[in-house]
């Protein structure tokens, strides 16, 4: 196995303290990042809301 590549994305959370999350969003990118070979290594969701999402790939 060789090297890998990781990206991070960051979704910010709530604008306004009575926002709801959009969990939409987090399914977009992850549907994204895999379809270009991305694979989640993790995710963490904060108080506000906010997504940090870790991701890895094969240096090609």
């Amino acid at each position: 196995m060789g090297p890998w590549r990781y990206g991070v994305t960051l979704l910010p959370g709530a604008s306004r303290p009575d926002d709801e999350r959009d969990a939409g969003k987090v399914d977009e990118v992850l549907r994204a990042r895999s379809e270009n070979g991305w694979e989640l290594v993790n995710a963490v969701t904060e108080r506000d809301g906010s997504d940090l999402l870790v991701f890895r790939r094969l240096v090609d």
